[in-house]
């Protein structure tokens, strides 16, 4: 497992899941660590107004900087095969690591003038979704010419706040002042979304992890695991409530 926490990016070993121990570290002087992002021996660091750091991890308690690319900020770290995908504020940024030694920039995309911070963010085939003040669906399929392809906009007072994407559906969770809840969406044709499913609209959710017919959001008061085996109904089958605990995490695998 790989975490971050300020400066540092921590691994575990959670070979024996009932005791799991510290196993390695990586540390930079500069700024926070604020997001990971892991794929086979590649790991890949955001630390906010500094640079995007690339570590070799094939010996997890020794991870190795392999390179590095500067810039203002870094905001959730996703890889996808050979790129990585990243957000500033306002815009969604690619990066192609197939050397990793040599990362290149191959792609941006910038919400209209608009520096509207991205809450979280999901990559598809050909497809990447925006959870902000509402969900941009981003089409990917030509990196030199990425565009909004379509989007879904909520007048009740909630948030996109996290998605997956499984197949053809998109899984997105929204957060309220009282409601929120999980949604299921068509994206076959992502010029033209359909809105399938929706559970537990009165709880407020931060984030979404999608694993076979399982899709567990990260809420407020609650983990909450749905079946998903049937998109246009997804029923929420168990709960583990963590009341007291600090909830201000708005990213997890």
């Amino acid at each position: 497992v790989y975490a971050r926490s300020d400066l540092e990016l921590y691994t575990f070993d959670f070979s024996d899941l009932e005791n799991p121990v510290p196993a390695g570290t990586f540390s930079r002087r500069g700024s926070t660590v604020y997001d990971v992002a892991v794929s086979g021996d590649l790991a890949c660091a955001a630390r906010f107004r500094e640079d995007l750091v690339f570590l070799d991890i094939s010996n997890p308690v020794e991870p190795e900087l392999i390179s590095s690319i500067e810039g203002s900020t870094f905001f959730n770290l996703i890889i996808d095969e050979s790129r990585v995908f990243y957000n500033t504020h306002g815009s969604i940024n690619v990066v192609d690591v197939s050397t990793p030694e040599n990362p290149v920039n191959c792609g941006l995309y910038h919400s209209q003038g608009h520096e509207i911070p991205f809450w979280n963010i999901a990559v598809g085939d050909d497809v990447v979704l925006l959870c902000a003040d509402y969900l941009r669906i981003i089409d990917i399929s030509d990196l030199d010419n990425i565009r909004r392809a379509s989007f879904i906009y909520d007048e009740i007072d909630t948030d996109p706040k996290g998605a997956d994407i499984q197949g053809d559906y998109a899984y997105v969770v929204y957060s309220g002042r009282d409601d929120g809840g999980l949604q299921v969406i068509d994206i076959t044709d992502i010029e033209d979304p359909v809105i399938v499913g929706q559970g537990n609209q009165d709880c407020s959710y931060l984030d979404v992890v999608v694993s076979g017919n399982y899709a567990y959001a990260y809420g407020r008061r609650s983990l909450d695991a749905f079946d998903i085996s049937d998109p246009f109904m997804p029923v929420c089958v168990g709960q583990v409530h963590y009341e007291g605990l600090r909830y201000d995490y708005y990213k997890w695998h």
